[in-house]
Order: structure tokens, then C-alpha cells, then sequence
């Protein structure tokens, strides 16, 4: 028959490897997962400013063209 002592060494060996195994993975991968979230925050950002260059482009060209169309409609619709 199993006693009280097995159940408390039990419980104790599988916090004991828990705590274990969360300090040896953050320590191991904290390096990794930083440099791989600057990595990718670098590169949001980036494809952000590209994005920002293209909707400032895009709204120019549209500026352009509804200036044009304001100045030709009198002429085009007579």
C-alpha cells in the first residue's frame, strides 16, 4: 500500500522539476527570443514605413487626378 511520505515526495520532485525546467528555459531562451523579436519588429516596421511611403504616393496621385478632372469636366462634359 502506498503511504503519505510517497504522495509528499512525489509532489515535491515534480515541482522541484518544474521550477528546474522553467529557470533553464528562460535562461536559455531569452537570448534567442529577444534577438528574434527585434529581428521581426524591425522588419514590421520597416514594411510599415514602406506601406506609409505608398498610401502618401497613392493619395498625391489621387490629388493629382482630381485636380485634373476638376479642370477638364467643364470642357469634357460640353
Amino acid at each position: 500500500m502506498i503511504d503519505f511520505r510517497y504522495h509528499v515526495v512525489s509532489i515535491i520532485a515534480v515541482f522541484l522539476a518544474l521550477a528546474l525546467g522553467l529557470v533553464l528555459g528562460s535562461t536559455t531562451l531569452q537570448g534567442t527570443v529577444t534577438h528574434n523579436l527585434s529581428k521581426q519588429a524591425a522588419r514590421v516596421t520597416a514594411e510599415n514605413r514602406a506601406d506609409e511611403r505608398k498610401i502618401d504616393d497613392l493619395e498625391a496621385s489621387l490629388s493629382n487626378e482630381e485636380a485634373f478632372t476638376a479642370a477638364t469636366e467643364s470642357h469634357v462634359v460640353a
